[in-house]
């Protein structure tokens, strides 16, 4: 214990600077300094340190989803990337055999043990339970405000396990707080039993936390309420099969009255800056540039959830692409693949959805300042885009005109989503279509008539559901998982491990770089998802080796 004393004593970086610049009294905790006549017994014996001790929580566990200084090669989260790079909808990065390595491997599904993007997204869900186990452990139950905080960091604990048994399948519990020489106990719980404890741990927290004021209540997105933990439990119980459970928890958050799909004209504010905190959000990290305050905050809140660099056009290789829509200076990671882009335009056709979505090469045309050559638009001659077959994600990279980014340019002001109100109907959905069960239509319906689809399901079907899922949760961590649960892995065994370019006349050149050939004769059979063992991931080789009682997920 006494190694985390500094910790311990020194109070949480004030909840203000995570959380500033929303204006809500709610918000407003002090930052405590290091008091040396504390122990670690009395020290969060009073509201206050309680209230200190939850936002260090929420604090921390952003910084770890968004960066991971001693995790070698992230310019990007490592949560995100552990949710989302192994997609088979997207092209993932790298201008050469020798770039972006690690991540290229989680996505071909050849990488090993050793594998940085398992190893980071590990690290940042522990983290954020260590953090979780103190409040849990150090904060006395007595008044209201330590009973919230302890329920807050239970769900934050219960979301972070759900997220490892999801992706590692039994990991290590730790229910304790850990000192450097301390290892978890060798796992004694299954899959099942790891979600049905998540489960649980939302209802032993469920008296205790707030309940979100109405659709218009921001704080009620950016801390954890009583309508993120039924969203938890429902998920948890979806991929425990116990879809009557599932059905009971999601729809307790639907008939809240809480929240509410954007409107279909809105729906271009999703994960940017000017749609923080909407009636859609049921968590999200809240974070703002403060000048001053969050500036040089190490480099985590720098790039926030993605990137601000990396996921923008590759913007050198056009004819000055003006600073305007999005960020004109990146690295033009995540196109979607020819085959993403045209299912989902021929689903929704010209809809709202769709151009918020991704944008094609005649649209960036069209839509985009050109500085360099205004009557000569487009890519420079000579020029080949990587990972593009003429279709641009638009989703989830920078734009400057909603606010993502501080005037500097340097500094991204979008939030850490987490949970949508979107995601809770398509879990619903899915659990009743599991159940012969019509409820769940009309809120499958409602994502598809605020999307301004052009199709709008006449019948409840899994298939429906799985095709929208993919359609509207795109980039927003389910897809691999979600195929992998359902035994849909043939798009992750057969997908063209290769990055097509596209030329400044509009075409697409095949095998543009370390082509399929390539990965061939370089990787054979190493290639692609594989059944007994791409299941789950494997536990980091750095754990294993610390952790002797650990036992390697099969197949590793």
């Amino acid at each position: 214990m006494k190694r985390y004393n500094s910790s311990l004593l020194v109070s949480a970086v004030a909840l203000s600077v995570s959380l500033a610049g929303c204006n809500d009294s709610r918000l407003d905790i002090t930052q405590k300094g290091v008091d040396l006549t504390q122990t670690v017994e009395n020290y969060y014996t009073t509201d206050e340190a309680a209230e200190a001790a939850i936002a260090k929580v929420y604090v921390d566990t952003q910084k770890n989803f968004a960066f991971l200084p001693d995790i070698n090669g992230y310019n990007y989260g490592p949560y995100f990337a552990l949710t989302n790079f192994q997609a088979d909808d997207i092209y993932l990065a790298g201008s050469g055999s020798g770039d972006c390595v690690g991540e290229r491997e989680y996505h071909d599904f050849r990488f090993t043990t050793e594998n940085s993007i398992v190893l980071g997204g590990y690290t940042a869900l522990y983290r954020s339970i260590h953090k979780c186990n103190l409040v849990i452990t150090m904060v006395p139950p007595g008044s209201a405000v330590q009973k919230r905080a302890i329920a807050e960091a239970r769900v934050m604990r219960a979301f972070a396990y759900m997220t490892l048994a999801i992706y590692w399948g039994q990991p290590p519990r730790v229910e304790e707080i850990l000192d450097a020489e301390s290892q978890p106990e060798n796992t004694v719980w299954t899959r099942d039993e790891v979600f049905q404890w998540c489960a649980d741990e939302c209802d032993l927290a469920y008296d205790d936390l707030d309940i979100r004021e109405s659709t218009g209540d921001a704080y009620g997105a950016y801390h954890v309420t009583k309508g993120f933990a039924n969203a938890i439990k429902g998920k948890c119980l979806l991929w425990k099969k116990d879809y009557a459970g599932a059905k009971t928890a999601l729809k307790s958050v639907i008939t809240s009255g809480k929240y509410a799909l954007l409107p279909g004209n809105e729906i271009g504010k999703i994960l940017h800056s000017d749609g923080k905190g909407s009636s859609e959000s049921v968590f999200e990290f809240f974070y703002d540039f403060i000048p001053g305050v969050t500036d040089g905050w190490e480099s985590a809140l720098r790039t926030n959830c993605n990137a601000h660099m990396t996921f923008a056009w590759r913007s050198e290789q056009f004819k000055g692409l003006a600073w305007n829509k999005v960020n004109n200076n990146g690295w033009g990671w995540l196109n979607p693949t020819g085959d993403f882009a045209r299912a989902l335009i021929a689903n929704d056709g010209d809809s709202y959805r769709r151009k918020a979505w991704i944008v094609t090469y005649d649209e960036m045309l069209a839509d985009n300042d050109f500085w360099m050559d205004p009557a000569n638009k487009g890519i420079k001659e000579g020029q080949v885009l990587a990972n593009c077959e003429g279709f641009f994600n638009y989703k989830t990279c920078c734009h400057p005109n909603q606010g993502d980014i501080n005037p500097n340019g340097d500094r991204q002001t979008r939030n850490y989503p987490i949970m949508r109100y979107a995601e809770v109907l398509l879990l619903y959905a899915e659990a009743c279509a599991m159940t012969n069960d019509n409820d769940g239509l009309q809120y499958l319906n409602a994502i598809q008539e605020r999307a301004g689809s052009a199709h709008v399901s006449s019948s409840l079907t899994l298939d429906e559901v799985k095709k929208e899922k993919q359609f509207e949760l795109w980039m927003e961590g389910s897809r691999s998982a979600d195929l992998i649960r359902w035994g849909d892995t043939e798009t992750l065994k057969t997908a063209d491990f290769y990055t097509p370019g596209f030329d400044h006349n509009g075409n697409i050149v095949d095998d543009y770089y370390d082509g399929s050939d390539y990965y061939k004769r370089n990787f054979g059979n190493a290639l692609g998802f594989k059944d007994g063992k791409n299941e789950l991931l494997p536990f980091p080789q750095k754990v294993v080796d610390l952790n002797k009682g650990i036992t390697q997920n099969p197949g590793w």
